[in-house]
């Protein structure tokens, strides 16, 4: 049976994987016992990492701290192939909407992006024809109740839940490119299936406003605007035709707004659960 190691295997990304990998043993490691287990890991056929320490997003990161990278110079030499979750954001921001493609130049606006972009650059350097890149639009995915988590999903989950309302600071007519984390991961499946090597956007393609996800989320009447004249900003579509090049499987807006329709139920039962026990 072929084999593949998830490090960070509790994240929010890559919890339900395992349900589009098929006959694939799955190695499951944390942020913390990789090490320990790298004679196990260097026996898959590829490695993908989901974990990041907490200081990425408020810090210029040594390469010698980034998790990635540790886990690369273990396998250079190797055959073993390495994904690494990048991110849309290493293309920077837009005012006006804008396509973007793999040899596009990349400009880390923050500390996040820099080091994401530092980590690329760190892994071609070691890896090589071993390295598959993934750079990641905005996922949709189940809510989460988990305080203070800073994403898009954890701000909707926990500001619905806690006040029965969303309050927006941004402009949300801005187009953005947005995914299921299913269709994330059904392309992450085919990509270790067909053992794809490279950079790839991973993303819908197509832009959808960022009003249209969050009456998907909890309805019209439950988002509240600061400032309707405020601009737009990050408008972004990352172009997927080489990823689709080699992988086929469709999605559109009709797909993401029937999983929408499904997390709006469930977070609806998640604020019932906390109105109850409280």
């Amino acid at each position: 049976m072929r084999r593949i190691t998830v490090i960070g295997y509790n994240a929010y990304l890559a919890h339900n994987l395992e349900k589009y990998l098929k006959n694939i043993d799955v190695i499951k490691c944390s942020y913390t016992d990789w090490q320990e287990r790298i004679s196990e890991i260097k026996n898959s056929e590829a490695i993908i990492n989901f974990s990041i320490s907490p200081l990425f997003s408020q810090q210029s990161m040594e390469l010698d701290d980034i998790i990635d990278i540790q886990i690369a110079r273990e396998l250079k030499g190797t055959k073993v192939q390495y994904i690494y979750m990048s991110s849309r954001k290493v293309y920077g921001l837009t005012q006006k909407l804008t396509y973007h493609k793999e040899n596009d130049e990349l400009k880390g606006i923050d500390f996040y992006a820099q080091n994401k972009i530092k980590t690329e650059t760190g892994l071609q350097t070691i890896l090589k024809n071993q390295l598959t890149i993934l750079r990641v639009s905005n996922i949709v995915g189940e809510p989460i109740l988990r305080t203070g988590y800073k994403t898009f999903i954890g701000w909707i989950s926990e500001n619905y839940i806690k006040y029965g309302k969303i309050l927006t600071t941004q402009n949300i007519e801005s187009q953005k490119d947005f995914i299921t984390k299913a269709y994330l991961q059904q392309c992450i499946a085919e990509i270790i299936k067909h053992r794809l090597i490279g950079v790839f956007n991973v993303s819908a393609g197509f832009p959808t406003a960022v009003k249209d996800i969050l009456i998907g989320y909890v309805g019209k009447d439950n988002i509240i605007t600061v400032d309707a004249n405020f601009q737009q900003d990050d408008q972004f579509v990352l172009d997927n035709s080489k990823l689709m090049k080699y992988i086929n499987i469709p999605f559109d807006k009709n797909s993401m707004f029937e999983h929408l329709n499904i997390y709006r139920q469930q977070l609806e039962k998640l604020k019932l659960e906390q109105t109850i026990f409280k």
